[in-house]
């Protein structure tokens, strides 16, 4: 790695740590934005910062969405309690689809093609329940709480560094009461190669990936004549490749995830592949007054490609203890490659454009035909 690279590693660890150890006081508002979107990251221990690269992490790491090659959809269903559920969509599509070739655009314009777009929505619901009058036991109202909030994210691919920016419309609904605000997201990810710890006899993988991310950065949102500041949180997260080949690889996964007026939690995760088939995941959250009740995570998922449409359904368990109910959730993911914009073949590795595989093999062409004119010469 070059020194740029050590320090923005350097500095995402010192991070890391540094919020591990402090948080605040105070309570912010809003709780549901800090719902993990991704049965993915819940099986994880929610560690899943800087190792998802897909739609499913719009909303933990905007700059996941930079990965994007071909248009993804994915739909998110957890059950909390039993009788409280959320629902959440997302989409997300280069805009390269909508430019078959970079002569379709004028040349100060091209770099929309590698811009991607990303749109999520979610979906809160709580069950209706009465309320009950001072002076008598009868139902005076009957009250609905509904939560939901939309957004819009951009990624772009800058000098190998994914960057993400979303843009959240937030809605709350408490009996009589409405309101609304907005928001935004900031995230940035970047990939590595360390060459020095290959010291494995068999066929190793090694990588590493670092991530930084701020969601819920808003104005804030008023309920029944009363202002709370929304749950800002700052998130870094770390991903390293162990071991594994092509057919076998485990993936560590290192996250904190702080947010501010409440508490710092330090998450970790493993994650085991197998053929590119089979998702068995776990991890484990700490936090105060977390680790007795939900800390623990189970996770597993599959992959199977047909008739060009790539299919991933992911689950999560959520044990939870002190006589409240486990939590389940379930998501679908679906990668349509038949929509993929047409390119060059590219190689890529950790999120670094290495460039066109047919221009290498022409180069050394061209090589050989210059030493060979060298030697008939001399």
């Amino acid at each position: 790695m070059n020194n740029l690279s050590m320090k923005i590693l350097s500095f995402v660890l010192v991070l890391s740590g540094g919020l591990s150890i402090y948080s605040y006081s105070s309570r912010s508002g809003a709780d549901f934005l800090n719902f993990e979107p991704s049965s993915r990251s819940q099986g994880l221990g929610g560690a899943a910062s800087a190792s998802i690269t897909d739609i499913t992490g719009m909303n933990i790491n905007p700059a996941s969405i930079a990965f994007i090659r071909e248009p993804q959809v994915s739909y998110m269903h957890q059950a909390t309690l039993s009788e409280f559920s959320t629902e959440y969509l997302s989409m997300g599509l280069p805009l390269a689809v909508f430019f078959p070739s970079r002569k379709s655009l004028p040349k100060k314009m091209r770099w929309l093609r590698n811009v991607r777009v990303g749109f999520s929505f979610l979906y809160f619901y709580t069950p209706s329940f009465e309320i009950v009058g001072n002076d008598s036991n009868e139902a005076q109202s009957i009250a609905n709480v509904n939560d939901l909030f939309g957004s819009l994210a951009l990624g772009y691919n800058l000098l190998g560094y994914r960057l993400g920016l979303a843009f959240k419309f937030i809605n709350r609904r408490l009996v009589d009461f409405t309101t609304s605000t907005i928001a935004f997201d900031l995230g940035a990810l970047k990939g590595f190669e360390l060459n020095a710890l290959r010291f494995l006899p068999y066929p190793v993988r090694y990588n590493i990936k670092v991530a930084l991310s701020l969601t819920n950065a808003g104005p804030g949102i008023e309920f029944a004549g009363l202002s709370e500041a929304l749950p800002l949180n700052i998130k870094t997260g770390l991903s390293y490749g162990l071991f594994g080949s092509s057919n076998h690889l485990i993936d560590f996964n290192l996250g904190t995830s702080t947010i501010l007026n409440e508490a710092t939690y330090l998450n970790m995760g493993f994650e085991y592949r197998v053929f590119k088939f089979f998702f068995f995941r776990t991890g484990i959250e700490f936090g105060p007054g977390q680790f007795q009740e939900n800390s623990f995570t189970l996770g597993t998922g599959l992959r199977y490609t047909f008739r060009k449409v790539t299919y991933r359904v992911d689950y999560a368990y959520l044990p939870r203890r002190n006589n409240v109910t486990d939590n389940h959730s379930f998501s679908l993911l679906a990668q349509l490659h038949f929509l993929r914009p047409r390119k060059r073949k590219r190689v890529t590795s950790l999120g670094i454009l290495d460039g066109s595989t047919k221009k290498k093999k022409r180069r050394k062409k061209r090589k050989k035909k210059k030493k060979e004119k060298k030697i008939e010469i001399r």
